[in-house]
Parts: C-alpha cells; sequence; structure tokens
C-alpha cells in the first residue's frame, strides 16, 4: 500500500473501518515513543476524531455492557449491588465502568496501567447518560444545574 493523501486521509479520518492491522502498528508505535499516550489522544481527538465517541459508538458500548449485565444476572444468583466488577483498562471516557453504575453495580476495581481517562470525555460521557432513554438504567445522572 502506497501512503499519498488520499489513502492516508482514508486511514485516519475512516476509524471505524481502519484496517486492524494498521491500528495495531499505530497503537504500538505510540507505546514505544516518549509522550506516545498524549500524542495517541491528540491524533484521536483532532485527526480522526473518534474522541468523544460518537452516539452511535457510546449506543454500542453501553450495550455490550448491558449484555455482561443480562449474562451475570442469568448466571449468578449475586445482586448487582453485591457484585464486585473487574475493569482492566478503562479508556479515555468510562464509558463502560459508568454503564456498569448506571446498572446498579456498586463495587468496581478499575485499573489503569496508564493514565488515559481524560475529564473532559467522562463529562461527555455524562451528558450522554443524561440524555439517555433508557429504562432497565436503575440510576439516572443527575442533570446539570
Amino acid at each position: 500500500m502506497s501512503l499519498n493523501f488520499k489513502t492516508t486521509r482514508v486511514l485516519f479520518l475512516s476509524h471505524l473501518s481502519m484496517d486492524w492491522r494498521i491500528k495495531a502498528l499505530l497503537q504500538l508505535s505510540f507505546s514505544f515513543i516518549p509522550k506516545g499516550e498524549p500524542l495517541n489522544y491528540l491524533i484521536q481527538r483532532y485527526v480522526v476524531g473518534s474522541l468523544p465517541v460518537s452516539d452511535t459508538d457510546f449506543v454500542a458500548s453501553v450495550s455490550y455492557a448491558k449484555k455482561h449485565i443480562d449474562a451475570l444476572q442469568r448466571h449468578s444468583h449475586l445482586s448487582l449491588g453485591r457484585s464486585a466488577f473487574y475493569e482492566f483498562g478503562t479508556g479515555w471516557d468510562m464509558v463502560i465502568p459508568l454503564a456498569f453504575y448506571a446498572c446498579g453495580v456498586e463495587n468496581q476495581i478499575l485499573v489503569e496501567i496508564r493514565n488515559l481517562i481524560r475529564v473532559p470525555l467522562v463529562n461527555v460521557t455524562i451528558e450522554k447518560y443524561q440524555k439517555w432513554p433508557q429504562t432497565w438504567l436503575s440510576r439516572v445522572y443527575p442533570s446539570p444545574t
């Protein structure tokens, strides 16, 4: 594959259809260079446009979390309030841990090797939950006053 303006634009602006090998190579590169995490963030936010997550990606992530909740409730006698969830790598915006919390999970152990969480992105996530119409969320994120 030769890189020219057109292929570069497709690689960076079509993040959902990006070839996983290219994405893996980029992620590997970011992990080896100094200040790779901030550079990765800047590229995802301002070049690719994948941050903050789109409404479509948000709904997909929340639906994925809900599938985990449903599976746990089918196969466990513990209530969500008594269960402990372990999340390794919460990402930039904490969509999944906040989904679990919204569903009634009281105890979560969140582990990050690198400090990736960005408060502005977490705030965008909370705003999306405030607009979320689903009735299965047991907690409502209060609207900002």
